[in-house]
């Protein structure tokens, strides 16, 4: 018997409807967007903060007063220098190092940094603490502090309880820098007027868990480095993995005629069952899904080790497929 060879629907975080669109935002240094696109501009020789330029001074201006929000970020680091077989650690800056910013955090390589309280920088003592204040975090390699070598920066409104993971990753273009995926683990309690109006991990089913997988770190790491991978998991017996679909919330049977990817800036959330470990395979021209999920894993067997009710993000990343880790984050509630 002839497979059945499943149509593929890759979905973009650009362009998905529903709950990935409203899950996460993926940003890219040089890329020149309209603001309140889901990329937006960002990376090396962005413009200093304008109250931080050479020269502003006052009677009780002072560099280093913050105005502390209500709303919390941690910054996950799987950021690659391009060509380096190595990770690099990054720091997280709020306002320009070179001209009075606040380090908040320096972030090593394949780790996520605890939550931390968004400062906005206020050197007149001018801002009053409100919801939706806008903030800009800036990304350098550790230790670097000039304008010119940011990897990337992002800005947001702060609001409150909201709780947001950021992803650092490479810039695989010819401008280098950092690319960064944002996700709300909290939507706090503003949500109809915030960025986000939809958790970035759906609740689990009952009795399983909640894996959103992402590949946008490893997307030249396939089998074909001109192409980025795309990527679906497998139990330890060779099975498909049921995955959330992003449209109607349903769990979506992974051997029908219609199936999603992971990989590059698409990410799924796959419904996973506690004490059980999970591979990753890639996907060929005209093969079944069956085919694929039974085949040897590029990756794994990896437990997540996750329990019943629990949702996470899971972050593949490294130099070759061979070195390939998975970052396994729960979301923080």
């Amino acid at each position: 018997m002839v497979p059945t060879v499943p149509e593929l629907r890759v979905l973009s975080v650009l362009v998905a409807a529903g709950l990935l669109l409203a899950c996460c935002r993926t940003m890219e240094a040089g890329t020149a967007t309209s603001a309140g696109a889901s990329i937006r501009s960002a990376g090396a020789g962005s413009v200093p903060d304008a109250s931080f330029a050479a020269g502003a001074s006052g009677t009780g201006y002072d560099i280093t007063r913050t105005v502390v929000t209500d709303t919390a970020v941690r910054v996950v680091n799987l950021y690659l220098p391009k060509g380096s077989p190595q990770g690099s650690p990054v720091d997280v800056w709020v306002g320009s190092p070179a001209h009075g910013g606040k380090k908040l955090q320096t972030v090593p390589y394949g780790k996520a940094g605890d939550y931390f309280p968004v400062d906005i920088l206020d050197p007149t003592g001018s801002l009053t603490k409100a919801p939706g204040l806008a903030y800009r975090l800036r990304v350098y390699a550790a230790g670097k502090t000039n304008p010119a070598e940011e990897l990337i920066s992002q800005g947001e409104d702060a609001w409150p309880g909201q709780k947001l993971t950021m992803v650092v990753v490479s810039n695989h273009s010819e401008q280098g820098g950092a690319g960064l995926q944002v996700f709300a683990d909290d939507l706090g309690s503003m949500e109809k007027r915030s960025g986000f109006h939809h958790l970035s991990v759906p609740l689990a089913p009952a009795g399983s868990a909640v894996l959103l997988l992402g590949a946008l770190a490893v997307e030249s790491l396939g089998p074909d480095p001109t192409h980025p991978a795309r990527f679906t998991p497998s139990t330890s017996d060779g099975k498909c993995i049921e995955y959330i679909e992003s449209d109607t919330g349903k769990v979506h049977d992974p051997n029908s005629n219609v199936v999603d990817l992971f990989g590059f800036t698409s990410l799924l959330p796959y419904v996973v069952q506690p004490g059980k470990t999970i591979g990753f395979t890639v996907l060929h021209d005209q093969q079944s899904m069956a085919d694929a999920c039974a085949g040897a894993p590029v990756l794994g067997p990896i437990d997540p080790e996750l329990v019943a009710g629990e949702r996470a993000y899971g972050f593949l990343y490294g130099p070759t497929m061979k070195a390939a880790k998975l970052l396994v984050l729960p979301t923080g509630k």
